[in-house]
Order: C-alpha cells, then sequence, then structure tokens
C-alpha cells in the first residue's frame, strides 16, 4: 500500500485468551488461518500499534518453542529495558526495541537495541551473525525490499544506513526536530523501489524528510 512494502500476514481475532475458532487451525510446525499455511519459524505481534510484545515461534528442528523479545510498558520513557530471552539477548545489556525480517532470507533477522546495537540474527540457531554498534539507543529499523541495506533510527533523531553485505554505516543523516517534549524519529518505512524512506515522528505528526539510499 502506498508504495510501502508489506510482509505476508494473517489477522486473527479472539475475545478471549486462547479462544478456539474455527479457521485457525495450530499444528507443531505450522499454523492455517483462514486456509492460509504460515510455517515456522514466524512473528506474532497484538495489532494494538502501542502493544510491542513480539513473539516468535520456533520449529520443531530448531527445538520448538518460543520466545518474548521485549515488551514496551510505559510510555513516559519509551522504552523499559526487559529482557525475556537469553537466546534473543542483545550483545550488551539493555532489550530489542525493533525487529524487521531480511526480505530475501526467510531466517534472518535484524534488530535495533538500546544499548546501540543493531544485530543479525539466525532464527533457526538464535545465535548472532552479524553486529555493527551505532552511536545512540536504536528504536527502529526496517530493510531495503532488496535485502542490501538497513535502516536504524534512534532516540537522538538520527538515521543510519548500513550495508548488508559488510553491515557497516554508509551513510548518516541527523534531524534537528527541537520542541518542548522529546519528538525522536519514531517509525520508519521504505518504498517498494528502494528510493525513498517514510518518516515519523513522536507523538503524533508525519515527517517530510525523505533519504535516497
Amino acid at each position: 500500500m502506498y508504495g510501502i512494502p508489506v510482509p505476508r500476514y494473517a489477522l486473527v481475532n479472539r475475545d478471549k485468551p486462547y479462544q478456539d475458532l474455527e479457521y485457525f487451525v495450530e499444528e507443531e510446525d505450522f499454523v492455517e488461518v483462514h486456509g492460509q499455511r504460515f510455517w515456522k519459524p514466524f512473528v506474532e505481534k497484538p495489532v494494538y500499534g502501542d502493544d510491542h510484545s513480539i513473539m516468535i515461534y520456533y520449529p520443531s528442528a530448531a527445538g520448538g518453542g518460543m520466545n518474548e523479545l521485549f515488551r514496551k510498558v510505559s510510555f513516559y520513557n519509551c522504552y523499559v529495558y526487559y529482557v525475556h530471552s537469553v537466546a534473543w539477548n542483545c550483545i550488551g545489556t539493555n532489550s530489542v526495541h525493533q525487529l524487521c525480517w531480511d526480505p530475501k532470507h526467510a531466517d534472518l533477522i535484524a534488530t535495533a537495541s538500546g544499548d546501540k546495537n543493531v544485530c543479525l540474527w539466525d532464527v533457526c540457531s538464535g545465535k548472532c551473525s552479524q553486529q555493527a554498534e551505532l552511536s545512540g539507543e536504536n528504536i527502529n529499523i526496517t530493510y531495503k525490499p532488496d535485502g542490501t541495506h538497513v535502516a536504524v533510527g534512534n532516540q537522538d533523531d538520527e538515521l543510519t544506513i548500513l550495508d548488508v553485505r559488510k553491515f557497516k554505516p554508509i551513510h548518516k543523516r541527523k534531524f534537528n526536530y527541537k520542541a518542548s517534549i522529546l519528538l525522536f524519529v519514531n517509525e520508519i518505512a521504505c518504498n517498494m523501489s528502494g528510493d525513498m524512506l517514510f518518516l515519523t515522528t513522536l507523538p503524533s505528526g508525519a515527517g517530510n524528510p525523505s533519504l535516497a539510499l
């Protein structure tokens, strides 16, 4: 929609936890929603935008089970640093703030964390294969559709572009939003052609800046 790539997804509505639904079938290595099959590993996230409780479900070949990456629990501080899983700890001491799937490799996830690190994870092994330390507390991340670059935003209004092949920063841009309250770059998304980024600020308002990748 509007030139922004959207991953394959399904919507499950429940009135209460663990409610049985005719259109939802769960097996050991996959789920089916309205006849669409989703093989593990996959990510589950609440529809409500302010609920960032992200779950990753693993196939039986990787030991099965699931891990919760982090939970947003406070608007005042925006993000509280809780780590819920040893297997998915950051390189440092803080929690994962956002993740995105590699658009070309279904077994790779990139994460942005509060300890300044951006990491590339193998979801089958749960191990970090690449890591880059940036200049600030990272809060959002998105892939270029061709999988060659990732864009990372931090709480200092700085946007960094990393070359995935070398996993090193190749471009940085500072957005100096000045206000009586903190207005850091809250969300970023890349269009399908990969030549534009869309930015929004917190708590409200869409940013006009764009950046060619």
